[in-house]
């Protein structure tokens, strides 16, 4: 018998043989529960000292009909707060001939059966940072003060804070025990097995589980069962302090993109060269005038640069050329100045915004030594996980660190870390000043995921803390609960202080400035050398040049003397 959609009723006389092997074999198969209406009659009540060692609980729906005298029937609700304790049979009717039927319960179970008489059930805590923190009597009060190192474990404080509300509400007791993991697959066959907190449900080890635990492995779905209200918001973020525009080399290039630097160029070199024309043509003897390509290209550098001209033409044609030169010089001195002031006095412009953008960059990555971080990047099939774990994370220093280490190195700038907000933004609120928190920028790798509470499978307990959750956040408690332990993002408190010009900043202009230092000093030596050689080719020349006389012709003169 099987309802997996429909709510079915059953009707079992218990006085006859067949109907209390029909009965006994439905506890046997946990058929006992809401999911079926059970009408048992009977001639006598005394067959509940036979159902003690039956398989129901708290979500039973069983009525139990007794026949009594003068053709009444009296109703019992029988359930049980766990299936080892007592038996609980509360009279729920009557029914007689003269007065017909009177059902003195009314409302769902959950609200009839909301006492649990003091039950002790068994939890887990998945805890991670903490392990130090002894469970014992103060130990939970420290626990449960998110004065207390409030960074640490926030999910499992936030939970057992809400469990402890509904100990209250339901009448029971915790016993809380601890595990380094929410509950990850272990082996690749059936049946699949699990780690932590989800292994001990799916081992019946323990009732509850205390912290709540993500949907997204699908094993655990066929394992344990989860409230439908989620209790927590569980994000994983990179964070890291945003590079700078004013601390990168190309500083002084940004203002102008390549197409225009080109045109800047191309512009100086024409100019130069109808200056160079210009002068020849109309000059062509005076020898005072520099007409050379070199001379007329540092003339109108200066020019475009408003450091003004050399001299004065009295030729219209080179002050016409001129003119037009100073005024384009000051168009686009203007335009380049105003973009260096203007990313001086305006927040820097957040350029990484992706996975993808951060990939590109030189920013070295780590992730914090967290079960669910690890099990997110090692296990995840995600193209853009792998690229991300391999290219980045991989190479990075770690690559796998302490949320407190992690958080030291993105204060020390060019690093990224990958990690659990509540840690991330405690330590940021509590280590990072403010201008560090205004050049912070952050990066989802996925969406947050909603964190649930993890019961054993098919148990009773799960309606109830279907029911209670869902009353605790019309009223506002899970909220406030939330605000408790989730820290709030840390704000940057007005304008950042502007940051001083660093060496890389100016970098291109030491560059080109020092180059062209040392190609003057090259030109030098090669015109040195060039120079020194030159009176040696002179005086050979005019040695070749000398004709000397014959000695026979000398002889023949001297004796004609």
């Amino acid at each position: 018998m099987r309802s997996p959609y429909n709510k079915m009723g059953a009707y079992v006389d218990y006085s006859c043989e067949f109907g209390k092997n029909v009965l006994h074999q439905a506890s046997n198969d946990n058929l006992l529960n809401t999911s079926y209406i059970w009408y048992v009659r009977s001639n006598t009540s005394e067959i509940l000292s036979d159902w003690e060692s039956y398989n129901f609980g708290l979500d039973s729906d069983i009525v139990l009909a007794e026949e009594i005298v003068n053709n009444g029937v009296v109703f019992y609700d029988i359930y049980k707060v766990n299936t080892t304790l007592s038996l609980v049979a509360v009279e729920a009717g009557t029914w007689t001939t003269n007065y017909g039927l009177g059902y003195t319960i009314k409302g769902p179970y959950i609200q009839r059966r909301n006492d649990f008489g003091g039950i002790k059930f068994k939890g887990t805590l998945v805890i991670t940072d903490l392990n130090n923190l002894t469970f014992n009597e103060q130990g939970f009060k420290k626990f449960l003060d998110n004065s207390y190192e409030s960074q640490f474990d926030s999910a499992s404080r936030c939970s057992y804070s809400i469990y402890s509300y509904l100990a209250d509400m339901f009448n029971f007791t915790l016993e809380a025990g601890k595990t380094f993991s929410w509950g990850y697959p272990v082996n690749v066959g059936k049946p699949v097995l699990h780690d932590g907190m989800i292994g001990q449900l799916e081992g019946k080890e323990i009732d509850i589980g205390l912290t709540p635990a993500a949907m997204l492995i699908r094993t655990r779905m066929d394992v344990v069962h989860f409230a439908i209200v989620p209790i927590w918001q569980f994000r994983v973020l990179f964070v890291f302090r945003h590079p700078s525009t004013l601390a990168s080399y190309k500083a002084l290039i940004i203002p102008f993109e390549p197409a225009a630097w080109m045109f800047t160029i191309l512009l100086t070199i024409c100019v130069g060269a109808f200056l160079t024309m210009i002068k020849r043509l109309s000059q062509p003897n005076d020898r005072e005038i520099d007409k050379s390509f070199s001379g007329n290209i540092v003339i109108t550098i200066g020019a475009l640069f408003n450091q003004g001209l050399a001299n004065c033409s009295t030729r219209i044609p080179e002050r016409t050329l001129n003119f037009l030169t100073l005024i384009i010089g000051i168009l686009i001195y203007s335009f380049y100045n105003s973009m260096i002031v203007t990313s001086l006095l305006q927040p820097p412009a957040k350029t990484i915004r992706t996975p993808r953008a951060l990939m590109e960059s030189h920013i070295k990555c780590a992730m914090q030594n967290h079960s669910y971080v690890r099990f997110t990047f090692e296990k995840n099939k995600d193209p853009l996980f792998v690229e991300m774990y391999k290219r980045k994370i991989l190479k990075g220093p770690g690559p796998l660190l302490s949320a407190m280490d992690g958080m030291k190195m993105v204060q020390q700038a060019h690093f990224a870390f990958y990690g659990e907000e509540p840690i991330i933004y405690r330590l940021i609120e509590n280590e990072f000043t403010n201008e560090e928190i205004c050049s912070l920028s952050e990066i989802d790798m996925d969406i947050p995921l909603p964190l649930y509470l993890p019961v054993k499978r098919n148990s009773p307990l799960r309606e109830y803390l279907n029911f209670a959750l869902l009353r605790m956040r019309e009223t506002g408690i899970l909220d406030e609960q939330s605000r408790k332990w989730h820290p709030r993002k840390p704000e940057c408190q007005g304008n950042a202080n502007i940051p001083a010009v660093q060496l890389q900043s100016v970098l291109v202009a030491y560059i080109v400035y020092f180059a062209g230092v040392v190609l003057s000093l090259i030109l030098l030596l090669l015109e040195t050398l060039t120079h020194a050689r030159k009176p040696f080719k002179k005086f050979n020349k005019k040695l070749n040049r000398v004709k000397f006389m014959p000695t026979a012709k000398t002889t023949w003169i001297k004796n004609n003397w």
